[in-house]
């Protein structure tokens, strides 16, 4: 994790909210155990941007469940609201900013939160 980058506007509730979505989810994945990694800095082809990355070893998204991740109330888990990533992807979008997410089976996920930063005259 970079610990020299810039600040960014936002609701610090709100983002944190979404980061422990996501580590849940990353939890719930590997129910066997795994690795979880966090990482952050500056996207090469956006380095006006932030972003954080969560990724797991878990169990992977289905292909034709990974474009429906984002859904209101599409949920793979018995226990599951559907409203976790769905509520995420809302607030991330409500800070100007996207998530993305990559997977594949037996080999884990990666989402990646993508924030712009402060411009230094906003701090």
């Amino acid at each position: 994790m970079d610990g020299n980058l810039p600040d960014t506007r936002g609701d610090g509730r709100a983002l944190e909210r979404v980061l422990i979505n996501l580590l849940i989810n990353a939890r719930d994945a590997m129910p066997q155990g795994g690795a979880v990694m966090l990482a952050t800095g500056h996207p090469e082809n956006r380095p006006d941007w932030l972003h954080l990355t969560v990724a797991d070893t878990g169990q992977g998204i289905a292909p034709g469940a990974l474009s429906k991740v984002f859904d209101l109330l599409h949920t793979t888990k018995a226990s599951g609201s559907g409203l976790g990533l769905w509520l995420s992807r809302r607030l991330v979008q409500e800070h100007n900013g996207r998530i993305e997410v990559q997977s594949e089976l037996c080999s884990g996920t990666t989402f990646r939160i993508l924030v712009p930063m402060m411009n230094p005259s906003e701090a």
